[in-house]
C-alpha cells in the first residue's frame, strides 16, 4: 500500500478562504461544478480540458464539496497522466511504483461526514443515475459490496479528521462492460482521510479490504523498469 499526503486542496482553501472566491476560481480552470444538495456539490473535469496547463484539475475528477465549511468531504482518484515523469531506472525503483491489474468497470464513491454516509457517483450525488440497467448506480453498488459496507470507518474527530472517503470500481453482472461479469463485486481502490484544514491524507494500492483480496500490487523491478523506459 502507498500512503501519501495530498496538499492541492488546503493550499487552495488557503488561498481561496470562501466558497464563492474558490467557486470563480475554479469555474475559471473549466471545471463543472453541479448537483447542489443542501451544502454539498459536486466538482468534477470535463473532457477537453487540459491537465497540462492546469495541472490542479486533475485532482478534481470527482470531489464532493462542503460549501459551508469550504472543504472537501470526498475525493475520487485523480485522472490518469499520459506522461511517464521518470527517465532512468533508478528514479522509478526510487519512486517505489507497482503495477496493478486493470479491472473493467464503472467507480463508485462514498463518503462519511456529520455522522452520515453518502453514496456517489461521478456526477450525481446518491448515485441515482442510471445507465444500462434499470437499477440505480447506488443500487448496483450496494448490491455488489454487500454487508462490507457497514463496516466503514468514518472520520475521528479527535484527530482533526473532517471525513474519511472511499473509492470503489464496481463490477455487476446487470452493468454493459466490455468484458462480460460473471459475479458482483466492489473493490477498493483508494480510501481518503480528509483534514479539517483541507489536507488529504491518501491510501492507494489497498491489497486487502475485510480481509478478501483486491488487487494485487507488484513492485516494479529493474527488468520492467527498463521495458518502461524503453518505450
Amino acid at each position: 500500500m502507498i500512503q501519501y499526503n495530498n496538499p492541492v486542496y488546503h493550499d487552495l482553501i488557503t488561498q481561496y478562504q470562501t466558497w464563492p472566491e474558490l467557486k470563480t476560481y475554479l469555474l475559471s480552470l473549466g471545471l463543472h461544478i453541479s448537483d447542489q444538495q443542501q451544502h454539498y456539490c459536486i466538482i468534477r473535469s470535463k473532457a477537453g480540458i487540459s491537465t497540462e496547463h492546469f495541472p490542479i484539475t486533475r485532482w478534481f475528477r470527482s470531489t464532493v464539496w462542503d460549501m459551508e465549511k469550504n472543504r472537501p468531504v470526498s475525493v475520487a482518484p485523480p485522472n490518469a497522466t499520459k506522461q511517464f515523469p521518470y527517465i532512468s531506472c533508478q528514479e522509478v525503483l526510487d519512486a517505489g511504483l507497482i503495477c496493478q491489474e486493470f479491472l473493467d468497470g464503472f467507480m463508485m464513491n462514498c463518503f462519511i461526514a456529520n455522522d452520515a454516509m453518502i453514496i456517489t457517483s461521478r456526477s450525481k450525488l446518491g448515485g441515482t443515475g442510471h445507465f444500462y440497467s434499470s437499477k440505480s448506480f447506488h443500487d448496483l453498488f450496494l448490491e455488489a459490496i454487500g454487508d462490507r459496507y457497514d463496516g466503514l470507518d468514518g472520520p475521528d474527530h479527535t484527530k482533526g479528521e473532517l471525513s474519511v472517503s472511499y473509492s470503489f470500481l464496481v463490477q455487476h453482472t446487470e452493468h454493459r462492460v466490455v468484458t462480460p461479469i460473471t459475479v458482483n463485486r466492489a473493490v477498493l481502490i483508494q480510501k481518503t482521510t480528509l483534514m479539517q484544514d483541507g489536507m488529504a491524507i491518501v491510501e492507494d494500492g489497498i491489497e486487502s479490504f475485510h480481509e478478501e483480496v483486491q488487487i494485487p500490487c507488484i513492485p516494479i523491478g529493474i527488468e520492467l523498469s527498463v521495458i518502461l523506459v524503453e518505450k
